[in-house]
Formats: structure tokens, sequence, C-alpha cells
């Protein structure tokens, strides 16, 4: 797992990215693009939907994400139980949702957005993709 941990004091200052995948592969894939991305954003990655919200319970209001990425396809908590879990949770519902999967099926985004996902995108496969599609979710930390 792929872990940022080098922070200066302008670095906490900077909008906070959460994003929940399992896959290691795409989970050095993101942080290569967040590299590249300039001024790059803080970002965090879990593993799966409870560790993601482990890390939101650890957080105190005012250090919360701008935005929530997440997979569908998951271990432990998936992309649709993670939304659940996020919506059922007052301190977090107002954070953007935005789910990034493999999948294009209209059957999955279709429970995702019914289940709080502000989103729903297919992830791209090339890295000049996949930054601009990081650049179109900043959007949401603005």
């Amino acid at each position: 797992m792929y872990v940022c941990t080098v922070m200066t004091a302008t670095d906490t200052q900077k909008p906070l990215v959460l994003f929940v995948e399992d896959d290691e592969d795409d989970q050095e894939f993101i942080a290569l693009a967040f590299d590249r991305i300039k001024p790059n954003p803080r970002f965090h990655i879990t593993s799966n939907g409870r560790e993601a919200l482990q890390y939101l319970s650890g957080l105190p209001a005012n250090k919360l994400p701008c935005l929530i990425v997440l997979d569908l396809n998951m271990p432990v908590l998936n992309g649709v139980e993670t939304l659940e879990a996020l919506k059922s949770h007052k301190q977090w519902d107002h954070i953007p949702r935005v789910v990034l999967t493999t999948s294009n099926s209209p059957r999955d985004k279709d429970r995702c957005l019914l289940n709080g996902a502000t989103d729903y995108l297919v992830k791209p496969n090339n890295m000049m993709e996949l930054i601009k599609t990081i650049r179109t979710m900043l959007h949401h930390c603005d």
C-alpha cells in the first residue's frame, strides 16, 4: 500500500482527498498521478471501507477530507456498503463521494448514486486520463 507521509506546515493547509482502493497497482497509479498534479493536494489511501471509516473517525471535524474517492469492488466493506455507512454519519454526510471503478454497469452506477455517491466514473487506463479525471474530481474541493 502506498502511504504519503512527508508533510510540511504548508501541506496541512492543502485540501485532503481520501482514496479507498484495495488494488496495490491502482494505489501506486493514483499516487503517481497525484505527484504530477501541481499544486499537488494531500491524499491518504486506505485499502477498504472499514479502514476508511476508521481513518475518518480519527480526524477532527476541521481536518476532514474535501473529497472521498472509492472503488466499488473491495473486500471487507465494498463501495456501496461504505457509501451507506458514510450517509448514516451526519459529520461525514457533507463530504462529496466519487466512485472510481472498472465497472461500467448502469446497475452499479444507479446503486452507488442511490446510496449517496456524488458521481460515478470508470477508471481510466492511462496516466494522462487519470490525471485529467483527478483534476475534474478536485473541483469538489473548491
